[in-house]
């Protein structure tokens, strides 16, 4: 994860400075590369993981496989909608949450990582109105209230901000809305 920490934080800082280009053969490289250690092993083919066992590596590792499909060409990205990256994703997510309640214990932050990111990247073709309803609860738990203490807690894992920042956002609002229905109170 720590690659594509220090990959986002380059992109992000070549958004910044708009007049400084990354190398496009630099960033294909570097796209390969870092694709290529996150399918070594081939996790798709693998179970889950059982709570305990690394539930959390899972779901962390098929959200960084998330990640990098917004670096993809659109072209690639499209086939997403009905992938096993999807199913295995959508999996995972529901038994990393559903681990999280049930004991109470693990990273509130990687969580919410691994919910923004599955639903602004894979998932985000997908039904994912429980999704939505995870995120509301996992925000509730853990007492945020408002979009700039969400984003706190995203910007510890890898995120680039001109990418994820709106989508992620736009995911929080309607979270948000959710647990308006269901609480009458805002988050």
């Amino acid at each position: 994860m720590l690659d594509l920490i220090v990959f986002a934080g380059i992109l992000n800082d070549k958004a910044k400075n708009a007049r400084s280009k990354l190398n496009p053969l630099d960033y294909t490289e570097t796209l390969t590369s870092l694709l290529y250690r996150l399918l070594e092993g081939d996790p798709f083919r693998q179970p889950l993981l059982a709570p305990g066992e690394g539930l959390y590596s899972d779901a962390a590792r098929l959200a960084m496989l998330g990640f990098m499909t917004g670096l993809l060409p659109n072209y690639c990205r499209d086939n997403f909608g009905s992938s096993l990256l999807r199913t295995r994703l959508a999996d995972a997510v529901r038994k990393v949450h559903s681990t999280h309640v049930d004991t109470g214990s693990g990273d509130v932050s990687l969580l919410l990582w691994i919910l923004f990111m599955s639903g602004i990247s894979v998932l985000k073709s997908y039904d994912y109105g429980w999704l939505v309803s995870t995120i509301a609860e996992a925000c509730d738990r853990a007492g945020l209230r408002d979009w700039v203490s969400v984003h706190r807690h995203l910007g510890g894992y890898p995120w680039i901000y001109v990418l994820h920042d709106g989508p992620a956002r736009c995911l929080w609002e309607e979270a948000r809305r959710v647990n308006l229905g269901d609480h009458g109170t805002a988050l």
